[in-house]
């Protein structure tokens, strides 16, 4: 109970910080239930540590090295404020900058710290076992690397391509627009390939828009709410959607409209005069859109003159017409079942 009213209180003092309104009692519940998991597992390891055969996994060795300031120790191991930062991050899955550690009382630095060492007691009986010589794990672990190589150089090339002039004038731009624009309040789903959609827009006479959307939808930040897009400029959006929204009926499903992600299938709910968004508002999504445009047209550029050759010595079947007119006598919900 000590530790479940601890993970209550970095909830509440969390969700009182700055920048938290998104934080809702799910939240909190989700960091209350995961501390307490892990403790029961840090139970579990600390007696089993206590049965008297003593290897190295009961020594706590630090496999990296924090910085900071030291707030306890652990069977004579410092434990920085930097490793308490990063439990605070997987608790609060990803929001753990904002706690104020000197908020946190001795109690809860002491169950932190518990947390951290027993984390490391983990590790070092990994190695015990040998985890770390796996060829399939080996394999991964360079295939994560490699993809975080890439990520983090991605992330340069967008910030290279966002400066405060660029910003500025795709606000101004877009102002222009949208003096002589309308907003449209847009729900969507998004699916890989044509027959998919034909048959989720058939299902869409019994099915809720909103419910077909969580159920199939592959953008997942819109699915999660009902394919809700909320009030958009089809101008921000690809030609083809942004075609498509403009001359869709209100409350009418449209055939479905192919972009470069797929298949979507548009409702549009409601539709009104544009609103000028204050530049500072507008600021942090405008970076966003000139850093995917920079990322998108380096890797347009890498790809422009490759030349492609299949060497392969088969090649896949065909569909006949026979399959798929028996493929699409399945619905969505028939094709989830059979996997």
């Amino acid at each position: 109970m000590k530790l479940i009213n601890f993970a209550l209180n970095i909830a509440i003092k969390f969700s009182n910080s700055t920048n938290i309104r998104q934080i809702n009692m799910k939240n909190v519940l989700i960091t209350v239930l995961a501390l307490a998991t892990v403790s029961q597992a840090a139970i579990l390891i600390m007696n089993k540590n206590n049965l008297g055969n003593i290897s190295s996994s009961d020594a706590i060795i630090v496999q990296r090295e924090f910085e900071g300031e030291t707030l306890a120790k652990v069977d004579g191991v410092d434990i920085k404020d930097s490793e308490i930062k990063e439990r605070l991050n997987f608790i609060t899955q990803g929001r753990g900058a904002a706690v104020d550690l000197k908020a946190i009382d001795n109690k809860g630095i002491e169950a932190l710290s518990k947390e951290a060492a027993v984390q490391r007691k983990i590790l070092n009986n990994a190695y015990d076992e040998g985890i770390q010589n796996d060829a399939e794990l080996q394999d991964k672990i360079k295939g994560f690397v490699e993809n975080v190589y890439k990520e983090k150089f991605l992330e340069k090339i967008a910030k290279a391509n966002v400066t405060d002039e660029k910003i500025k004038k795709l606000y101004d731009e877009l102002v222009s627009k949208a003096k002589n624009s309308s907003q449209y309040k847009v729900r969507h789903i998004l699916v890989r390939d044509e027959k998919t959609a034909n048959i989720i827009r058939e299902e869409l006479k019994t099915l809720s828009f909103a419910d077909a959307a969580k159920k199939y939808s592959l953008d997942k930040p819109s699915a999660e709410k009902g394919g809700d897009l909320g009030y958009i400029f089809p101008e921000e959006y690809v030609v083809e959607f942004a075609g498509a929204v403009r001359k869709a009926q209100l409350n009418q499903v449209t055939s479905p409209v192919k972009t470069e992600f797929g298949f979507h299938l548009i409702k549009v709910e409601d539709s009104r005069k544009a609103e000028i968004i204050p530049f500072e508002k507008a600021k942090e999504r405008l970076e966003r859109q000139l850093g995917s445009e920079g990322v998108k047209a380096f890797i347009e550029g890498l790809s422009k003159d490759m030349k492609v050759e299949v060497v392969r010595a088969e090649t896949a079947k065909e569909a006949t017409p026979a399959d798929a007119k028996a493929s699409a006598t399945e619905t969505p919900a028939k094709t989830e079942e059979k996997k």
